[in-house]
C-alpha cells in the first residue's frame, strides 16, 4: 500500500489538525514541510496550481484538508 504525502509548513494550524486527524485515524504518511524543504514548493504548484498547505496526495489523487475534516467518520474508506 502506498502512503499518504501531505505538504505542510511550519506553524500551520490547518496542517497540525490534518496530521493529528491522521494519527488518530491510523492512517500513516509521508510529511514534506515546504519551508525545510524548499526545493519541494514546485510540487504544490504542479498538485494544486498554487501553493496551498496541507495538501495530501494518495495515488496521484489530491485532496484539500477541508475535505477530509468535514468527512472525517470516512478517512479510511476515502484513501484506503
Amino acid at each position: 500500500m502506498e502512503h499518504i504525502r501531505l505538504y505542510t509548513i511550519t506553524s500551520c494550524i490547518e496542517c497540525e489538525k490534518t496530521k493529528r486527524l491522521l494519527k488518530q485515524s491510523g492512517i500513516s504518511f509521508d510529511e514534506v514541510n515546504v519551508l525545510e524543504q524548499p526545493e519541494r514548493q514546485e510540487d504544490l504548484y504542479q498538485l494544486a496550481g498554487e501553493f496551498l498547505v496541507p495538501l495530501l496526495v494518495y495515488n496521484n489523487k489530491v485532496c484539500s484538508e477541508f475535505t477530509l475534516i468535514q468527512n472525517h467518520s470516512n478517512v479510511e474508506m476515502n484513501f484506503l
